[in-house]
């Protein structure tokens, strides 16, 4: 990460009501996947671990702000 110490800022139109009926998968980007596999590559690690890993350590980093 070049600034460890940087926020993530996503901005929405309106908060939507949470969902309880996790499904276990979400698709991404071909980026995504590519740096998905070029990590899995660098640390031998498998693809689910690296992204299960960003996800929950960056989502204490994310900053959720409504949209006017």
């Amino acid at each position: 990460m070049k600034n460890p110490n940087q926020r993530i800022t996503l901005t929405i139109r309106r908060p939507k009501p949470p969902r309880h009926d996790l499904i276990g998968a979400v698709k991404i980007t071909p980026d995504a996947e590519i740096a998905l596999r070029e990590l899995s590559e660098q640390t031998g690690l498998p693809m689910r671990q690296i992204a299960l890993s960003l996800i929950t350590q960056a989502a204490a980093c994310v900053d959720i702000i409504e949209a006017d």
